[in-house]
């Protein structure tokens, strides 16, 4: 399969994920759900979705016990494997394999020829030919054998897979789709404040995701899944909280009492996702590994309606001043609208980037801290596809920034306690300490913050 943006092809893994069960190809480019994006995306052949692998051998051997006699053999095997282990009937993974033997013989016969001259006069040979052929097939329909002691080493297959079913609305990890977080409502300690106050307490977050990922499929799943040598890169978002470094557009920071500071991400979810409960989705899941995390901290995971207010003016912020979906020269201002020069007159600051908003990135990363402006605003028109597009505090496009907060909050405890952490669901099978959580939507405490509504 090839997946090609603007006749650019897109990476798998990175800009494109294909769920080879369904046939499902699911888009991570930002730039390639664009309206209008010349998005093209072309496959070989119908049964890539089905198989995979399908390997025919055989083997052919003669031996001649003279030039009038031979013995042949013949084996040939065909195999078929399907990509997931619960099989449904009609898609079974099969082994079959054909033997065969011949035999070929020949003899000249005189006397029959000595006989023949009484009564009728030969010019050839007299000969006897004896050719045999016998084959033998040991089909096996369907290689997938049950584990029940019981069932005696039977083959299974599935009627119906409602599992394989499942409907899955993936998130997404390319850094790139996820933007800096408006101002949080509920916060224990500071709720009592307006959203500007509460930008004070606003630290560092940076994320990122490492090309080519630095995560592979033992480190999370250890010998349990088995994938091709070619799949064993897992692409992972990085995210790391820095509390006593002010976040982007924090100009007057307070940060000595750490319980107090908060930071994150968010990004807008599909137009599939826009209605959960109908869609019958049950769970959030998503694996995690956990570095550094101090006694107590928790991870809010808010699902609905957010505010796009980054810097809490009620006004939109963006870049696009001649509102032509592009970055024009003097635009790439960052989501504030000022170059550094301004942003020291506008915050009367002598930083040198007292917004915090600058890109910066080398290319080529050493540490973590390597990635400390990567999700900067001003200056990243130079990233390829998503820099080209001016940066924008109206996430869903609608002309108009959205104010309203009404959502559903999770708090997961960032701890690896099995024993109180009710949201693990597995894991810990190697000592990188990956683990999944799993996070039941009817588990959640609701925001209403027109009505101020709480309902747990």
């Amino acid at each position: 399969m090839k997946v090609r943006l603007n006749g650019r092809e897109l990476r798998e893994g990175t800009d494109y994920t294909v769920d080879y069960n369904i046939g499902q190809l699911t888009i991570r480019n930002e730039a390639a759900l664009v309206p209008g994006a010349d998005l093209k995306i072309s496959y070989e052949q119908n049964d890539l979705f089905q198989l995979a692998s399908k390997t025919l051998l055989g083997a052919r051997g003669v031996y001649d016990f003279s030039d009038k006699t031979t013995l042949g053999f013949t084996i040939m095997n065909l195999n078929q494997e399907t990509l997931s282990d619960k099989v449904r009937i009609g898609e079974e993974p099969l082994s079959n394999t054909i033997y065969g033997v011949d035999f070929r013989t020949s003899a000249d016969l005189p006397f029959l020829t000595n006989t023949l001259d009484y009564l009728i006069s030969t010019r050839e040979m007299s000969s006897f030919t004896f050719n045999g052929e016998y084959a033998y097939m040991s089909p096996d329909p369907n290689t997938k054998k049950s584990t029940i002691a019981e069932d005696g080493g039977e083959s299974i297959a599935y009627i119906d897979d409602f599992e394989g079913a499942k409907r899955t609305i993936p998130v997404g990890v390319n850094y790139t789709g996820w933007k800096d977080l408006s101002v949080p409502e509920g916060l224990n300690i500071i709720g009592g404040l307006n959203r500007q106050q509460r930008m004070s307490f606003k630290s560092k977050s940076f994320w990122y995701t490492v090309t080519p990922s630095d995560v592979v499929v033992d480190s999370i799943y250890g010998g349990r899944k088995q994938v091709a040598r070619s799949d064993q890169q897992i692409t992972v978002l990085d995210y790391v909280f820095v509390p006593d470094t002010p976040g982007t557009y924090n100009t007057d920071p307070d940060l000595v009492q750490k319980e107090n500071n908060w930071g994150g991400m968010m990004r807008l979810l599909s137009s599939t996702a826009n209605n959960l409960v109908e869609q019958n989705i049950e769970f959030v899941e998503f694996w995690m590994k956990i570095e550094r995390a101090p006694e107590g901290a928790t991870l809010n995971l808010d699902l609905g309606v957010i505010s796009e207010d980054v810097i809490p003016n009620n006004q939109l912020n963006t870049e696009d001043k001649n509102l032509n979906d592009a970055i024009d020269e003097g635009e790439d201002t960052g989501l504030d609208g000022f170059f550094d020069a301004q942003e020291r007159v506008e915050y009367q600051s002598t930083k040198s980037d007292p917004g915090g908003d600058n890109f910066i990135f080398t290319g080529n990363p050493i540490s973590i801290f390597d990635y400390f402006n990567i999700n900067g605003t001003e200056g990243n028109a130079v990233l390829t596809d998503v820099g080209l597009l001016p940066d924008t505090e109206d996430l869903n496009r609608n002309g108009s920034v959205d104010l309203a907060n009404n959502y559903y909050r999770y708090t997961i405890p960032l701890t690896t306690d099995t024993a109180s952490n009710p949201f693990i669901a597995g894991g810990g099978f190697t000592s990188s300490n990956w683990f999944l959580y799993r996070i039941p939507l009817k588990r959640y405490i609701s925001y209403n913050w027109q009505s101020k509504l709480f309902k747990c």
